[in-house]
C-alpha cells in the first residue's frame, strides 16, 4: 500500500488540497446566521470577503476575516451570502468547519483515490489499446499512454471526491457525538453579545455617514471647481 500511495503521490496531494479541506458552498439567509459559521458574502461596493461569523442577528454581522481582523457591516449592503450547508447539532448550535476539520481524515479520500485511480487506469489502458491498433490500427504506444494517464488522472479526482464527501459526513458524525458525551458544555449567546453587536452597529453606521459626507463635501469642492472655468470660456 505504501508503494501505491507514493505512485498516486501527486494525484493525492492536488485531491486533499481541492477536496479534503472545502465544502460545496450554497447561498445562505441572512436571517439564519450563526456564530461561528464560515461564510463568504459580497457587499454592494463589490466587495468579496470571506470569513467566521462572531455575531449576528437581524441587522448586522460581525465576522473574523481571512486576515484575522473583526469587521462589521450592515446586512443591507450585502449583495449575496455563501457558506457550506450549515449543520446544527440537537440544541440548535452548529458546527463549525474548524471542529469538523479537527476530527476530519483523510482515510476514505486516499483510499479511494488510488482504488479509483487503478480501475480507471487499467480500463483507459484497455480501451485505448483496443482503440489504437485494432480500430484505428495506429502502430504508436503514444495514445496508449495518453489515454491512459488521462482516464487514471480522471479516475482518481472523481474517486477522491466520493472519498472526500465520506470524510466529512464521518466527522460530523464524530462532532456530533462528542457533543452527548457528559461535560460538553454549551456555547450560546447571551445579552453582552447583543450589546456589543448594537454598538457595532452604531459605528458602522456612523462611520458610513462620515464617509458620505465626505464624498459630498468633495463633489461640491470639485463643482466649485469646475464653475469658474465655465465662466472664462
Amino acid at each position: 500500500m505504501n508503494g501505491l500511495t507514493k505512485f498516486f503521490g501527486r494525484p493525492l496531494a492536488l485531491c486533499t488540497l481541492l477536496l479534503s479541506c472545502s465544502a460545496q458552498h450554497v447561498l445562505l439567509e441572512p436571517k439564519d446566521l450563526h456564530r461561528n459559521q464560515t461564510v463568504l458574502f459580497e457587499t454592494t461596493d463589490g466587495e468579496k470577503v470571506s470569513g467566521v461569523v462572531v455575531l449576528a442577528n437581524g441587522e448586522a454581522v460581525l465576522v473574523n476575516d481571512s486576515y484575522g481582523e473583526e469587521r462589521g457591516f450592515l446586512l443591507k449592503n450585502i449583495v449575496t451570502i455563501k457558506g457550506p450547508q450549515p449543520v446544527l447539532d440537537e440544541n440548535g448550535v452548529i458546527v463549525s468547519e474548524a471542529e469538523i476539520d479537527s476530527f476530519r481524515t483523510n482515510a476514505n479520500l486516499t483510499t479511494y483515490a488510488i482504488v479509483g485511480g487503478i480501475i480507471s487506469g487499467g480500463v483507459s489502458f484497455l480501451a485505448a489499446s483496443l482503440m489504437t491498433h485494432e480500430v484505428f490500427n495506429i502502430d504508436s504506444e503514444a495514445p496508449v499512454y495518453i489515454g491512459t494517464t488521462a482516464g487514471l488522472a480522471a479516475g482518481t479526482v472523481l474517486f477522491a471526491e466520493s472519498g472526500a464527501r465520506r470524510d466529512r459526513d464521518k466527522a460530523i458524525e464524530n462532532v456530533l457525538a462528542s457533543r452527548t458525551e457528559p461535560g460538553y458544555v454549551i456555547s450560546l449567546p447571551d445579552q453582552n453579545d447583543d450589546i456589543i453587536l448594537r454598538q457595532k452597529i452604531k459605528e458602522i453606521i456612523e462611520e458610513r455617514m462620515k464617509l458620505e459626507a465626505e464624498i459630498d463635501q468633495l463633489l461640491n469642492e470639485m463643482d466649485e471647481i469646475e464653475e469658474p472655468k465655465e465662466e472664462k470660456k
